[in-house]
Formats: structure tokens, C-alpha cells, sequence
């Protein structure tokens, strides 16, 4: 009798949030109030495709901020993921360093094989080297060439929201002209920064 009374109480009460409606159609979610801020906390899934280690400093650092806002973040280099398999989550980060000016090739091809539903939300970072002078003639590149060179996050976009996916964020992150290794210049950190209170807006 306790037992009918209950799910009678459930389903008799006029609840929205309890009716058998809410059962049939409302979507799962992770969000959570968080401690003392009046965030959400979600649960994101970080894929990198970190080639000498500088996207890899990005996403920890990323982690890290996040995590202190409460938030649940999972990094993962894509060697050897699944895109037709990822995880549950709420937010989506990809991260790629750019090659010739475009993201490098294996996290084109991860993209272009992720399978996520339409309306997911996602955001995405690139590394770049930074701009210097031209060694001959000593100007500095025009913003159309430096556009040229860094259509990295672009190209990514297209891909994702082709694939109905909705943008959050995006930054990005400049590597020191030297050897194009690294490190990545001075002030990456409070990038980080930015780049954690945008997606968490």
C-alpha cells in the first residue's frame, strides 16, 4: 500500500518535473549546483592531439581551472580513441596544434569521424606559432597571411557544426618562433583562464 501511494502521490500531484511526460522525454544531463558559486557543474570530455607536448600543458592547465570551479574534466590524447565512441558528457573540447596552417591531419580525421548528437555542445583550441618577421625583409606578416596560417579552429568549426553541433568557445595558444616545439609563450596560463570562463558561462 506504501508503495502505491507513493508512485500515486508521483504521478497525481500535478508535478511537471515528476509527471510521466518528464520520464518519456526529458533528456539526461550532469549538471549540479556547485559549492558556493552559482555555476553548473558539468562533466567534459577533452580530446588533444598534442604533437610535442604543448596542447597536452594546455588541456591539464585546463583541467585543473575547471576542476576548481567544480566541473568534472577527462583528458585524453586521441591516439587510440574511439570518435564513433566517445563518453556522455555535457561539453565537448578539442584541441589540435596546426600544421601548414590547418589542424594536423589525425585530429581532422577524429573529427570527421565523431558521432555526437545534434544540439552537443562543444569548444576547441589550436596551438600556433607565434608571428615574427620575415627573415629577408624584416616586416611582419599581414593580418591576411597571419589569417592564412592559423585557419586551424576554422576549419574545425566547419567540420563540427556541419556535423550539428553548437559552439561554446575557442582560444588560441601561441608557441615561441624558434623551433615551433615550444615552449608556449609567456602568458599561456591566464589564456587558460579566459578560455575556462567562457566555456563555463
Amino acid at each position: 500500500m506504501l508503495h502505491y501511494s507513493f508512485f500515486t502521490f508521483l504521478f497525481t500531484r500535478g508535478s511537471t518535473l515528476l509527471s510521466p511526460k518528464y520520464f518519456l522525454t526529458h533528456k539526461s544531463v550532469h549538471h549540479y549546483p556547485s559549492e558556493g558559486r552559482g555555476e553548473e557543474r558539468m562533466r567534459v570530455e577533452l580530446y588533444h592531439a598534442s604533437k610535442f607536448g604543448n596542447g597536452a600543458k594546455v588541456a591539464e592547465e585546463l583541467r585543473r581551472v575547471m576542476e576548481a570551479k567544480g566541473h568534472n574534466v577527462n583528458v585524453h590524447h586521441i591516439k587510440g580513441e574511439n570518435p564513433k565512441k566517445l563518453p556522455s558528457a555535457d561539453l565537448y573540447i578539442f584541441g589540435s596544434p596546426t600544421r601548414f596552417g590547418k589542424p594536423i591531419g589525425s585530429m581532422r580525421r577524429f573529427i570527421k569521424k565523431v558521432v555526437l548528437s545534434p544540439g552537443t555542445k562543444y569548444a576547441v583550441f589550436a596551438t600556433h606559432g607565434e608571428a615574427v618577421p620575415d627573415k629577408k625583409t624584416g616586416k611582419m606578416p599581414t593580418e591576411e597571411e597571419i589569417y592564412r596560417w592559423r585557419k586551424t579552429i576554422p576549419i574545425m568549426d566547419e567540420v563540427l557544426k556541419g556535423k550539428g553541433l553548437v559552439k561554446v568557445a575557442d582560444k588560441k595558444f601561441y608557441v615561441l618562433a624558434e623551433t615551433m616545439k615550444g615552449p608556449l609563450k609567456e602568458g599561456w596560463q591566464e589564456k587558460v583562464e579566459e578560455f575556462a570562463a567562457q566555456i563555463s558561462l
